[in-house]
């Protein structure tokens, strides 16, 4: 949520000054055009959410908010794995925890390649 709406996190100044290049308070549709919150709905598509535990820069109650608000409307699977000792963008390097993610994440598409 680029609005913070829940006021989870601190400020990011690179949002408003190289994203979305706004003040929220000013223009605050900007914001949530840029938000995935705001485009949860019957017709998401299915979603498996990964988010590390001991991520610092996004915390993991916002994608939890996230996941609760799609399986409470999504008509798709949803899925979410909480990866335990992982930080933000822990998967940019090559380690046991980022193979068995992309692992996960194949054995998800899969599953859904094969449910259509």
């Amino acid at each position: 949520d680029l609005l913070d709406r829940k006021d989870i996190r601190d400020f990011w100044p690179i949002v408003t000054e190289m994203l979305i290049k706004g003040d929220p308070v000013v223009e605050p549709e900007k914001f949530r055009r840029g938000s995935p919150i705001d485009h949860v709905g019957p017709g998401s598509p299915p979603f498996l959410v990964i988010h590390g535990v001991n991520d610092s820069l996004v915390p993991i109650v916002e994608s939890e908010h996230f996941v609760a608000a799609l399986q409470s409307v999504s008509e798709q699977p949803v899925a979410f794995a909480r990866i335990g000792g992982a930080t933000h963008a822990y998967d940019a390097v090559d380690s046991l925890r980022t193979q068995n993610t992309v692992a996960g994440v194949a054995a998800f598409l899969e599953t859904m390649a094969r449910t259509r």
